[in-house]
């Protein structure tokens, strides 16, 4: 079974909002809507689990029957302290409903994933352990030690930047993250650093310029320009 794993605990506040970004709209529509109707309607999503403080559950619930969005496929869970315990929530999740299922995990964030995104992950994890979904920077990129000194320039072809999804197996992203001692545990913010450091490769998927995050009020004005020009459905 395919599910997708959103992460959706985050309190945005460089958005300066009173509420969490993730219900905050972008062309009249709440972001958390969107990215739900992006796996809503792939076909090769099944399930729908869903990480977020659960002291906005009503306020989410209200949200899906006002946009008229089923919660047959949809589970709802409470996120954890950090990112990472939250997609360790979302495994053991996925791993009651199906102990062979396999996780595209998805920060809400990223309101405009493609569908082609969510499918190469779902194809890829057939020849990786993990997947994850990058771009090639178009930019050099330093190193620093101390943000102050530049330490090293890599070379720009071998550097990616990390957008996401990621896929994993519900079972065995468990059953690494149980062996693992808590203060290593705790450095993890995602999958693929972790599957990376215990042994496994890590598939790339191709991402898309336009799958980037909303993190400050100029993401949500450009995916509002984006929708606005027809560029974003």
């Amino acid at each position: 079974m395919n599910i997708a794993g959103i992460l959706a605990g985050g309190i945005g506040s460089r958005m300066s909002s009173s509420i969490p970004k993730q219900f905050l709209e972008i062309g009249g529509i709440p972001i958390i809507i969107r990215v739900i109707n992006r796996f809503v309607n792939n076909e090769n999503i099944e399930k729908i689990i869903i990480a977020m403080n659960d002291e906005w559950d009503d306020y989410f619930f209200e949200l899906l029957s006002k946009w008229k969005i089923s919660r047959k496929k949809i589970v709802v869970i409470k996120g954890g302290k950090t990112r990472f315990d939250s997609l360790y929530n979302i495994a053991q999740e996925a791993k009651k409903i199906d102990n062979d299922s396999v996780v595209i995990s998805h920060d809400c964030a990223r309101v405009f994933v493609s569908d082609r995104i969510i499918d190469n992950n779902i194809k890829m994890i057939k020849k990786f352990r993990c997947t994850t979904t990058s771009v090639p920077t178009i930019d050099t990129v330093i190193l620093s030690e101390d943000g102050i000194h530049s330490t090293s320039v890599p070379e720009r072809k071998n550097v990616f930047l990390d957008q996401g999804p990621q896929a994993f197996y519900s079972s065995e992203f468990v059953d690494i993250a149980d062996n693992l001692p808590e203060e290593i545990k705790a450095q993890y913010m995602e999958a693929g650093r972790m599957y990376l450091e215990n042994g496994y490769e890590v598939g790339i998927v191709e991402g898309e310029r336009l799958n980037f995050k909303m993190t400050t009020v100029f993401d949500i004005k450009f995916g509002e320009f984006l929708i606005s020009e027809g560029y974003i459905k």
